[in-house]
């Protein structure tokens, strides 16, 4: 009862003072000097209150010399549940006071509180004369009650408990949980409404878990990268390729804004557009990496709800597809047709040449024709030779040819270093090895002698042709037992490769020094059939090179 009177008094409070805050410029000394009137018919302390907690009127004692109440518990339980209730002593006018407080809200936007309080002793004096009345019926009452109760309460209360840890059950997720009653009445009928509740739930779960992990697995299975949004632009899904791709933890933007996830300006803009016009937009992204760019094709499409020209932007999608490969493969294409258009074009050009000469002048002397002829057959044999190392790096990309027999990689050494003995005297170069310290039999790996021998002679040669006169080529094959390998390394001490060079040396038709690789009879494709060569045989190679210096070409493979 003086509950519900405390809570009469605030909603009487709270109609009072509504019209103030809902008014700008609201007097609120005013309403502080009715309190005051007010506080002395019903001797209840009034007190208002705005939302930031601070006092605008109380019936006794000055607002402005008042503390902030935001934190008073009976404000914060107002502030979450909308009516707050404490005891305590009050420091303002030294009593022990019981509170009641009521928020005051307009279309779901916090006003303020209003508060009201009555001392406890007389709160107590009140209950204790109620209490005496109250007690006289309830002994009357209950004795009465707990007659009839005891026999009715046993039969209710036992199926009322089997329902209730059923459902606390069913709320901790156990769906398989069940009420088995015989019961006729309406306890009855509720068991069995129960369980066919029950039932209806574990069937729905089931579907939606499954339906839920095909697709978390398809998702995730797919190549692309997929984000998706909610109409707050939140991400609420992404799977791990476009976590991989936007070099984010997929586990940690779950819930976050995309904004403060994702740092790329395009697929901002490329969002704002989507959630301003709808529809799908595409755009290509460039992310700079330490080693390359990764360059992504970006997909953003509207999830729109409604009908037309009421559309309800309700999220979107984001599908993102990494095309640093397929620009890399074209980039290699182009190059390659360049280069092989200029390889071919210039011997082709002097032959030309020589045949136009030779042509336009019918009375020249034999010895002239003589030296132009030698020129059209070493413009000749470059040709082939181009032809024949592009058709072998053909057939090696193919995957073809791979019936790989037990080899000895000494044996194809020693016939290389053999073949390219008399052309490095010729320039007074010092071929060493070290091959007299293992056996053929340490040396065995599984592959094709013909192409490994191709491996060989294009390291040995390609050394022999950088190192200067007086210079040296050095030769090791080395045994690594504990991963199980041999390793070739081919050292030279000539002219070296710089950084920028040496992570293209590889590619076909490239060269560090143009002019010189021609007059030296390269076609630019030896390292290109080497690495192929090498990739064939489950193998790596490597170089290491420093200018001036010279280089070190390293080929590892699996041995037998």
């Amino acid at each position: 009862a003086l509950n519900q009177e405390l809570l009469t008094r605030a909603q009487f409070l709270k109609e009072v003072s509504l019209p103030y805050f809902k008014r700008k410029d609201s007097d609120f000394h005013d309403l502080q000097n009715h309190l005051q009137q007010l506080d002395k018919v019903v001797y209840s302390r009034f007190t208002i209150i705005d939302a930031r907690g601070k006092v605008l009127a109380d019936s006794r004692k000055d607002s402005e010399s008042m503390d902030n109440h935001l934190y008073r518990p009976e404000i914060q339980t107002a502030l979450t549940y909308g009516k707050g209730e404490a005891q305590r002593f009050s420091d303002t006018i030294k009593l022990n006071m019981k509170y009641l407080a009521l928020s005051l809200q307009d279309e779901n936007n916090l006003l303020g509180f209003v508060r009201v309080a009555l001392p406890v002793r007389e709160i107590i004096e009140e209950q204790q004369q109620l209490a005496a009345y109250v007690f006289a019926g309830c002994l009357i009452a209950t004795l009465i009650a707990l007659g009839f109760g005891f026999y009715f309460a046993r039969g209710f209360a036992l199926p009322v408990i089997a329902l209730t840890k059923s459902a606390e059950a069913i709320a901790q997720g156990d769906y398989q949980q069940r009420v088995y009653l015989n019961n006729k009445d309406e306890i009855g009928k509720l068991a069995r409404a129960f369980n066919y509740m029950a039932a209806s739930a574990y069937d729905r779960m089931e579907r939606i878990t499954e339906d839920r992990n095909k697709l978390s697995a398809i998702l995730s299975g797919l190549v692309e990268g997929v984000v998706a949004l909610d109409h707050q632009q939140n991400i609420i899904h992404i799977n791990n390729a476009a976590a991989r791709t936007l070099k984010i933890s997929a586990s940690a933007s779950i819930g976050s804004s995309v904004w403060s996830s994702i740092h790329i300006v395009e697929i901002h803009d490329l969002l704002q557009k989507i959630f301003t016009q709808g529809g799908v937009s595409q755009a290509q992204v460039r992310i700079p990496g330490e080693k390359s760019d990764t360059v992504i094709e970006v997909y953003a499409a509207s999830l729109d709800q409604g009908s037309l020209g009421e559309k309800n932007r309700q999220g979107a999608i984001l599908v993102l597809h990494d095309i640093s490969e397929l620009e890399m493969l074209e980039n290699i294409r182009r190059d390659f047709v360049t280069n092989a258009s200029h390889e071919l074009k210039t011997p082709l050009t002097a032959i030309r040449g020589v045949i136009e000469t030779i042509l336009s002048d019918p009375t020249m002397d034999k010895e002239t024709l003589w030296h132009f002829l030698q020129r059209m057959q070493g413009q000749t044999e470059r040709l082939v030779t181009i032809v024949s190392d592009l058709m072998a790096l053909s057939r090696l990309e193919s995957g073809k040819n791979n019936d790989f027999q037990p080899v000895s990689l000494k044996a194809i050494l020693n016939q290389s270093i053999k073949v390219f003995t008399t052309i490095a005297a010729e320039k007074n170069i010092t071929i060493s090895h070290n091959l007299d310290s293992i056996n053929n039999e340490q040396s065995r790996v599984s592959g094709d002698a013909h192409a490994l021998g191709q491996l060989t002679d294009n390291l040995v040669d390609n050394a022999l042709k950088y190192t200067p006169a007086s210079g040296s080529v050095d030769i090791e094959l080395n045994i690594k037992d504990a991963e199980h390998r041999i390793e070739l390394r081919v050292r030279d001490n000539g002219v070296g490769i710089s950084k920028a060079n040496q992570a293209r040396i590889f590619e076909r038709f490239y060269r560090v020094d143009k002019g010189r690789s021609r007059e030296l009879g390269g076609t630019g494709l030896g390292l290109a059939i080497s690495k192929h060569i090498t990739e064939q045989h489950h193998g790596s190679i490597s170089l290491e090179s420093e200018p001036g210096k010279g280089s070190t070409f390293i080929v590892s493979f699996p041995m037998l």
